[in-house]
This record gives structure tokens, C-alpha cells and sequence, in this order.
């Protein structure tokens, strides 16, 4: 998922079109295995590689092909893949490749991917204190899709690093706090994150000097 957000990014710095598929492999519609995905990825592999793509040094899951005019960049997620680049001609050509090989569907441009927070800030969670949760597996369910969701709205990176911690033992504050999350979600709609098109490319992080905050660690 970081490298999702990671080729978006660089495609809106660079005015490049996005655009989505669909892979209809039998497989994908029941339970997927490890040894099926294994092989999917591995067929998916040989085929780009005889048009010409690497695997990215990071991510196996990331493939380019670039020469000295031109990049078409894509990334594979399960049987979602994200295709971008500025020679239209190559991406039209690979789409054809791919459905020949694939049988996939073009979703046309990428208008959501995965998408469907945050915390109040004065709440002190401990990791003994409330009543536990008769059902703490919905506790952990909660927080595994917020989990998720985080790789596409920022702002609950905090919320969930802060409620992970207790999944183990869940206790009714900490719920709260998770309710708490989604219903921030709810007046949140239509929020996002801004991805601007400058050609600053600079990173900025930000932390403030809230120390021994956390009543369990002191940190």
C-alpha cells in the first residue's frame, strides 16, 4: 500500500493519467491461498518481464519499463492493478497484452482505489483500566480496518497507532475510543488527502513535544 500511494503521488507531480484493472482469474473469487497467489504472481512476472519491465528494487509488486523517452510505471495489489506513465501508446498496447493473457477488465481512470480519522486528543487510555470486552475480537476487527483504511486517509495514522496497543487485552474505554474514531469517520466523508502537482518533491514531519503522555510506557 505504500507503494500505491507512493506511484500516485509521483503520477499527480508529473500530470500523468491513472488508470485501474481488474484481473478475472478464477482463483481470486474463492478463498485466495498462498501457493495460488505465488503462482499468480509469478505468471503475472514472466509476462511484463517480455515486454520489458523490471521489478522495482523495493517492491516485487512494482513493475517499469523506462527507456530514454518515455516511463509506464503499474503496481499489483491482489487483482487490482494501478497503471500510469506518459506514453499512452505503451499503456494502450499493454492493456491489450494483458487482457489477451489475463482476460482483465479496463476500469478506465483510477476514480477510487480501496477508499470508502481521529482521536480526541485528551483521552488517556490505559492498558488495565475498564471493564474487558466480553467480544474482543470485534474490538480487533475494528482497529485491523482502520488499520487498512489508513493507507488512504492520513489522519487516523495517529487514532490507530494509539488504540493498536491493546488488542490483546481490549477493554471497554478503548472501544469507546474506536467508536469514537468511526464516528469522526462519518462526519468525514468527504475529506481526503491533498496530493498537489508542484514539483517540490521536499518531505516534511512533524512531532510535538508531548513526553511522558502515555500513562503505561511514560512516554
Amino acid at each position: 500500500m505504500c507503494t500505491v500511494t507512493c506511484l500516485i503521488a509521483f503520477a499527480v507531480k508529473h500530470n500523468w493519467s491513472l488508470f485501474q484493472l481488474d484481473v478475472n482469474n478464477a482463483f481470486l473469487h474463492r478463498d485466495l491461498d498462498e501457493e495460488a497467489s505465488r503462482k499468480w504472481y509469478a505468471k503475472l512476472s514472466q509476462a511484463l518481464c517480455s515486454r520489458g519491465y523490471t521489478h522495482s528494487l523495493n517492491d516485487y509488486s512494482h513493475f517499469i519499463r523506462k527507456t530514454t523517452l518515455s516511463v509506464v510505471s503499474l503496481v499489483v495489489y491482489v487483482d487490482d492493478i494501478i497503471l500510469t506513465g506518459d506514453d499512452l501508446d505503451e499503456i494502450i498496447v499493454l492493456k491489450s497484452f494483458l487482457d489477451a493473457e489475463f482476460k482483465i477488465k479496463d476500469l478506465g481512470l483510477l476514480n477510487y482505489f480501496l477508499l470508502f480519522f481521529s482521536l480526541d486528543l485528551s483521552t488517556k487510555l490505559k492498558s488495565d483500566v475498564g471493564n474487558l470486552l466480553p467480544r474482543p475480537d470485534s474490538y480487533r476487527s475494528l482497529i485491523g480496518k482502520l488499520n487498512f483504511l489508513n493507507h488512504t486517509r492520513s489522519d487516523l495514522c495517529f487514532a490507530v497507532q494509539h488504540l493498536s496497543p491493546f488488542l490483546k487485552t481490549p477493554r471497554a474505554p478503548h472501544m469507546a475510543a474506536a467508536l469514537h474514531v468511526l464516528r469522526y469517520l462519518k462526519g468525514t466523508a468527504h475529506a481526503g488527502g491533498f496530493l498537489n502537482n508542484t514539483p517540490d518533491l521536499s518531505l516534511f514531519g512533524y512531532c510535538d513535544s508531548n513526553w511522558a503522555s502515555c500513562p503505561d510506557s511514560r512516554r
